[in-house]
């Protein structure tokens, strides 16, 4: 009997509490309880409303198992009260489809003894007009109503395509939803160099700050063709294509650059495209302890956890395995950032 569930009899629903104590009744035949036991384990299984009920009940109706389970049936189940009142009663659930109210509504009549199938056609008519009426989809029951279904059978047929449609369209809904695309990658020869010399994690920094680097030339080299005269026009169009060769060339740190001053080779490798404080080679990365790059731009750290350890020892592999049991790229792309979605592939 631990398989019972509990009832609390806030729905309302008489059908639904027939079946819960046929259920139950059925538990007690099968297990051989007696009547005692019966009226102890029927009272634990009530809640709610239902408890309240239990509780008003007089003492020799709770211990008395015949009493209790008519009492029950009587506040209950309709016991006592006509088919045909139940019929005229019957409402769709809020959890039921209208294909199965209309199901469990044709039950409802065949009790009352009412002809559904084969009655008279205005018979039949109204039993439609009862089903379209207790409807609680109120654009459904107006869609239904200027249909005029002559018949239970006719009205069924209508539902079972309206049902198909949706299950089409849900299933083209969900059907289309691809996977993010990667944005394609742009074709100057900056953004290609930017992504064979830097890590892939950087790769939006990179471009970002080559964007702002592009701008700040543009701007120093129009400023110095207003000072030494000529068509601003004309010189600006030189300058720019002066400046994508000299921005090919920029260093491991573009924005230490000064402009303003002459070009000087660097004191430590003797470069010119960075100045002393621009130059990578005085550096010491605190994640791996090598020199020549600063720790923001190391290659040699986890890109899942962002620190050094050995082969198959990252802490967020666990984490990752986690979600590798139900990620599916076809279904799930696009959910996850790009970063983690790299990660799973």
């Amino acid at each position: 009997m631990s398989e019972l569930k509990e009832f609390s009899g806030k729905d309302g629903d008489e059908d639904r509490a027939r079946s819960w104590v046929g259920k139950v009744k059925s538990a007690f035949i099968r297990d051989q309880a007696p009547d005692e036991e019966k009226c102890l384990v029927f009272g634990d299984l009530l809640t709610g409303p239902a408890r309240n009920w239990y509780r008003q009940l007089s003492r020799t109706t709770r211990s008395t198992w015949k009493d209790l389970f008519q009492s029950f049936q009587v506040q209950y189940c309709g016991r006592g009260v006509s088919v045909a009142r139940q019929y005229y009663h019957t409402r769709k659930r809020y959890d039921e489809s209208p294909l199965e109210y209309l199901h469990r509504l044709n039950v409802a009549g065949l009790r009352a003894r009412i002809q559904v199938k084969d009655g008279p056609s205005e018979v039949r008519r109204e039993h439609v007009d009862h089903f379209i009426e207790t409807l609680d989809d109120r654009d459904l029951a107006d869609q239904l109503a200027l249909l005029r279904d002559p018949d239970a059978d006719t009205l069924e047929e209508v539902l079972r395509s309206r049902q198909r449609s949706k299950a089409r369209q849900s299933k083209t809904v969900y059907g289309s939803v691809k996977p993010r695309q990667k944005p394609p990658a742009a074709a100057g020869a900056r953004a290609v160099r930017a992504v064979q010399v830097q890590a892939d994690s950087s790769e939006s920094e990179i471009e970002s700050e080559e964007s702002d680097d592009d701008g700040c030339l543009r701007r120093v080299y129009v400023a110095a063709a207003e000072n030494h005269g000529g068509s601003p026009g004309r010189r600006q169009s030189d300058q720019d294509r002066s400046g994508l060769h000299q921005d090919r060339d920029l260093g491991q740190n573009p924005r230490s650059v000064d402009m303003g001053a002459p070009s000087k080779r660097c004191s430590h490798c003797g470069s010119r495209k960075h100045d002393d404080l621009g130059c990578w080679k005085r550096l010491t990365c605190e994640k791996c302890g090598k020199r020549g790059h600063p720790s923001d731009r190391c290659l040699f750290v986890c890109k899942a956890c962002g620190e050094i350890h050995d082969a198959g020892k990252c802490p967020m592999e666990e984490f990752y395995n986690l979600i590798r049991q139900w990620y599916n790229p076809t279904k799930h792309g696009g959910m996850l950032p790009e970063s983690v979605e790299k990660m799973l592939n």
